[in-house]
Order: C-alpha cells, then sequence, then structure tokens
C-alpha cells in the first residue's frame, strides 16, 4: 500500500492536470493516455519489486538501494541495445523479449513512434493491438508476481 496509494495519487492527478489543459485532445482518447502511463509506469514498478525482494532476502536496505538504481538505470540501456542487436539480427525477437519488461517499447512500436524518431529497429517489428495488451499483461503478471512473492515471503518471515 506505501507503493501503491502514492502511485494512483499521482496517475490520478496527472490525468485530471492533462484533462483541464487539454479536454479536448485526453476525452477521445482516455484509453490511449491509460495505456501509455501503464506503460511507462511497469519498469518502474518492475525494480520497486526487485528491490522489495532484495531488502527482504538480504535484510540490508542500501544493497537493495544500489541494485535498485543499477538495475534502473540498466533498463534505461538495454532496450538500446536490443535494438542494435534486433537490427543486426534482422529479427525482432531482442526487442519482443525486452518489451515484455519495459512494455513502452511495443507501445511506441504500434503507434510508429520509434519509427519517426529514426531508431535503429524501427520497421522490424510492427505489433498489433492484441499484441501490446498481451505484453502489458504478461509484464504486469511478472510485477504482481514479484510482490506475491515479496508479500509471501515477509509473512512467512514473520509467522504471520
Amino acid at each position: 500500500s506505501a507503493l501503491g496509494i502514492p502511485l494512483i495519487l499521482f496517475l490520478t492527478i496527472q490525468i485530471i492536470a492533462l484533462y483541464v489543459l487539454a479536454p479536448d485532445v485526453i476525452s477521445p482518447n482516455l484509453g490511449t493516455v491509460l495505456l501509455t502511463y501503464a506503460a511507462k509506469l511497469s519498469p518502474s514498478l518492475f525494480v520497486a519489486g526487485i528491490m522489495i525482494l532484495v531488502a527482504l532476502v538480504l535484510r540490508r536496505g542500501g544493497l537493495a538501494l544500489v541494485m535498485g538504481i543499477v538495475l534502473f538505470f540498466a533498463m534505461s540501456i538495454i532496450p538500446n541495445y536490443a535494438g542494435y542487436l534486433a537490427y543486426t539480427a534482422d529479427s525482432p525477437l531482442p526487442l519482443q523479449i525486452v518489451s515484455v519488461i519495459s512494455p513502452e517499447i511495443v507501445l511506441m512500436d504500434y503507434y510508429s513512434i520509434r519509427s519517426a524518431l529514426g531508431l535503429t529497429a524501427a520497421g522490424l517489428w510492427t505489433p498489433a493491438f492484441s499484441e501490446v495488451l498481451i505484453v502489458m499483461g504478461i509484464s504486469y503478471a511478472i510485477i504482481a508476481s514479484l510482490f506475491f512473492l515479496g508479500y509471501y515471503y515477509f509473512t512467512k518471515r514473520l509467522g504471520i
């Protein structure tokens, strides 16, 4: 709850602020805005789940924080290398694997934003909307399992 409630408040405030600033753009595209927020939030929740598990298992909050920072920066670099690998191998498989952890890649490829930005592997993979939803579902299933493992480990450790 210490992670979920602030995130819900943050998203609600941002969506309301966007609606106040541009109601004619947000109203017809509310689903796209929510999907974009969900895709951008997934990597942060993944890192938070890993940090919680590391802190619970190792009983070292500082070490978990350092690992979380390193993982967060690694997750911002890995999609670029996956794009280069996909381009050199002429296969979208590296992008598909990385998009499970960072679903903003599949969303950007669906809306052709990566090809408009001139990124290297643009055009290799043009996912359908159903693929976007499947990747988002798998991503959030992984995140939910990380948090469930943390909860399970915490309750067994305390004997609750």
